[in-house]
């Protein structure tokens, strides 16, 4: 830790910072450094890979935009796709991992800003989709969580569904979430205090939507 990461050519600034947002609230939850942006990976997205698991093969931890979503052969109701190589030594731990995102069938981005849009290519309507909320939700696989019922956890980022549509986001953790991710990689100071996590957390994702419907 932290895990070093790059973003691909094509996103853009507005997909960088939801991205980077929901890496922070992570952090946040566990208070740790868990992530390091190492920058832009030079002329390489998930168009770049000819099919889904093949961008492992780069040793990179990288976070792609696929224009061709076909390719990953995912169907085109997946919004992203979090996918990973295992340790060697350790067949628990994640040894490289990257998220490819699907922006052949939505368009990503701030949901509080962007709208849909008609594909020139296909004549298919994109429907918007918050990049801080999908991007939360994959981490977390990332991370090393998995799904979580709602009958369990009705408002975990971890449900197996992300909200589509203008305006529709979910910038925050549930407690369980913090407690789960915790399980995994331990807190410290103030974020021990699970209460204390949770308040941060919705303070942060409150701060950040109000920072984004003032720009």
């Amino acid at each position: 830790m932290p895990i070093e990461f790059k973003v691909g050519q094509h996103m853009d600034p507005q997909q960088k910072a939801g991205l980077q947002a929901a890496m922070r609230t992570w952090e946040i939850a566990t208070g740790k450094s868990l992530f390091k942006f190492t920058g832009v990976h030079e002329n390489v997205d998930g168009d770049s890979f000819k099919d889904l698991y093949s961008s492992l093969q780069d040793a990179v931890n990288g976070n792609y935009l696929d224009a061709n979503w076909k390719k990953t052969g995912k169907p085109d109701v997946v919004l992203a796709t979090t996918i990973w190589n295992n340790a060697a030594s350790d067949a628990a731990a994640i040894d490289t991992a990257d998220i490819r995102f699907n922006v052949q069938d939505y368009v990503l981005g701030d949901s509080l800003k962007i709208k849909g849009t008609t594909s020139e290519a296909t004549g298919q309507f994109k429907d918007p989709v918050d990049m801080q909320t999908l991007a939360l939700h994959e981490l977390g696989h990332l991370l090393g969580l998995t799904h979580i019922s709602s009958d369990v956890d009705s408002v975990s980022i971890m449900n197996p569904y992300v909200y589509v549509g203008e305006g529709l986001t979910n910038r925050h953790l549930s407690q369980g979430d913090i407690e789960r991710v915790q399980r995994i990689y331990g807190c410290a100071g103030d974020a021990c205090d699970v209460d204390k996590a949770l308040a941060a957390v919705l303070d942060f994702a409150r701060l950040n939507s109000d920072q984004t419907a003032a720009r």
